[in-house]
């Protein structure tokens, strides 16, 4: 799984998007004769669209772990100097 930007993830929602809005500019009568053709665009698209987000969660929470490990390792650089100098 690669790792997804809040700009990558805003360029997926774009374009699926704007799959969405062509879909519903096609004729109504196309989209009636095409039904389940109709359906398995849709699911591709919001499939895509879920995908990306949980793409964008996990590289949310890695950038999170990490800082939170930076955060926790300066603490305790901190709290043994304190420690050092008592």
């Amino acid at each position: 799984m690669s790792s997804l930007t809040f700009g990558t993830l805003a360029r997926v929602l774009q374009e699926e998007l704007a799959k969405l809005y062509k879909l519903k500019d096609e004729s109504m009568v196309r989209k009636v004769a095409d039904w389940e053709y109709e359906k398995g665009r849709i699911a591709d698209v919001l499939e895509n669209i879920e995908e990306a987000r949980v793409q964008f969660e996990v590289c949310e929470l890695i950038v999170l772990h990490h800082l939170l490990s930076q955060a926790t390792a300066i603490g305790v650089h901190w709290y043994q100097n304190v420690q050092e100098s008592v």
